[in-house]
């Protein structure tokens, strides 16, 4: 079963500052009090958006994606080791040795006897991963990181975000005007609305969790009933819950990844601030709620990604 990922509010930006960052958290924590307690924001190693957000929320934690990370790290060791064996090798004495140690502790040891090693594999070898990348692995990638952020025994991956980033970038272009851009993420929303109203009829490609069966009405019924009846489903379902900001079918203990996935949003205004002469032109959307359809809802069309 996966949760959908649905837009949620969007930055438009041609500086990657972290000011830039700063003022988009700043006005969704305006706009949605309740988002100073979130606990994890979870990114690719990008970290002046973890900082830009971290300003406005002081004990923010900060988690990678261990998609992006273990690609990366591939990438260099394909590109310094030419010998299949000695790749497989260091491939696994990191993501099958060191991600999985259970605490810093047995981190700095496995890693201290890995190095006569990797010295002899390739002189760079250890010095490159000390300095580059067992920071990041000590501090978001553990297993004992991963439970303090809420996530079990997983890792955190955002190829889900990335998706609909796809999508909005297939959509328009860099040519296109910040309207025509705001115009084709409406279409986007509003179709994801709609598949949200549509798991009430149980058509679409998301259907209800089976602890919500009782939300869902036939189309046929739902179309003969009265305005009022009509309204009653909705208050009832999807929509009411997307609309009022309520929590449904998660415990505030429950994992913040999931959570954090995207939320169904609605452009309302576009702004452009300027900050020590930066201009910051974006499109600033609404979340209509925070993940409640996501915990209503499970997509029959999407597979976890394989690595």
């Amino acid at each position: 079963m996966v949760e959908p990922t649905l837009l949620g509010p969007t930055l438009i930006h041609t500086d990657h500052g972290e000011l830039v960052y700063r003022k988009f958290a700043a006005d969704l924590v305006n706009a949605r009090g309740g988002l100073k307690e979130i606990r994890v924001l979870g990114s690719d190693r990008a970290m002046k958006i973890f900082k830009g957000f971290q300003f406005h929320i002081p004990n923010l934690k900060h988690v990678i994606c261990y998609k992006h990370f273990k690609d990366n790290v591939e990438t260099y060791l394909r590109g310094k080791l030419s010998d299949d064996a000695s790749y497989e090798d260091v491939r696994f004495d990191i993501f099958g040795t060191l991600v999985e140690s259970p605490d810093e502790e047995a981190f700095d040891e496995s890693l201290n006897n890995l190095k006569s090693l990797w010295d002899a594999i390739h002189p760079d070898l250890f010095t490159w991963f000390e300095r580059y990348q067992a920071t990041t692995i000590k501090s978001s990638l553990l297993p004992s990181r991963c439970a303090d952020a809420g996530l079990g025994t997983d890792c955190f991956y955002n190829n889900a975000n990335e998706s609909i980033n796809n999508i909005l970038k297939l959509q328009t272009s860099r040519k296109s005007s910040i309207s025509d851009i705001v115009g084709e993420w409406q279409k986007i929303a509003a179709a994801q609305e709609m598949n949200c109203k549509r798991a009430i009829f149980s058509q679409g490609p998301y259907s209800l969790k089976a602890k919500f069966k009782d939300v869902g009405v036939p189309e046929s019924t739902y179309y003969r009933m009265p305005p009022s009846e009509r309204a009653n489903v909705l208050g009832s379902g999807i929509l009411s819950n997307m609309h009022s900001g309520k929590r449904l079918g998660r415990k505030p203990s429950e994992t913040p990844r999931k959570r954090a996935r995207g939320s169904t949003a609605k452009q309302f205004c576009n702004k452009e601030y300027k900050h020590n002469d930066m201009s910051i032109s974006y499109c600033l959307a609404t979340a209509k709620q925070e993940n409640a359809t996501a915990a209503l809802l499970t997509s029959t069309g999407q597979k976890k990604p394989k690595l």
